[in-house]
């Protein structure tokens, strides 16, 4: 059997909590709750088909046993456009960060098929999303004009990854977290 997983990390500590502060931001002035589709604030790496889960389960195992925990600036709001309106904040590339997702891809592409285009290493933007797929046009600029001005910044230490499957209902339901040491 075939499912579409993914794999992030997992948003820890304090941090976690000023995400989820902007999660209610989007929920209550917004409207728009399509990003807790998962319960976890996360920095996404890559997705696609699997029908080997067992076999890259154990990649991601021995991937993190090799890792150590490393930082990540979190820096500003960022937007995409197309195909849905996104807000999110930055995560700024470090060559850590991007080592990691090649190895992120090269794992998925070994057990995977159809992996997520925009999370490939030519085109992947480090991000936390705060609001996706159901935000308005409206909300999107009020919410980039209301904010213009004001730049989040604080540092997440990547200590995790996890294995999330994507529901045929649109939950995320997370499958398998494996800790960084």
């Amino acid at each position: 059997m075939t499912v579409t997983i993914g794999i992030a990390s997992i948003m820890t500590g304090i941090e976690r909590d000023e995400v989820l502060r902007y999660w209610n931001v989007f929920e209550t002035e917004y409207n728009s709750i399509g990003v807790q589709s998962f319960d976890h604030p996360n920095l996404g790496f890559q997705a696609g088909r699997c029908s080997n889960i067992d076999s890259l389960k154990d990649e991601l195992s021995n991937l993190c046993a090799a890792l150590s925990p490393f930082e990540v600036i979190v820096e500003g709001f960022g937007f995409f456009e197309a195909p849905s309106k996104v807000v999110y904040l930055k995560v700024n590339k470090t060559d850590g960060l991007l080592e990691l997702h090649k190895k992120i891809n090269k794992s998925l592409a070994e057990y995977c098929k159809d992996l997520f285009e925009f999370y490939t290493p030519e085109n992947w933007v480090p991000h936390i999303t705060l609001a996706m797929d159901d935000l308005s046009e409206t909300g999107f600029n009020d919410f980039k004009k209301r904010y213009k001005d004001y730049l989040p910044s604080f540092k997440q230490t990547i200590s995790n990854l996890a294995l999330v499957e994507f529901k045929n209902n649109g939950r995320v339901e997370l499958l398998s977290s494996y800790e960084i040491k």
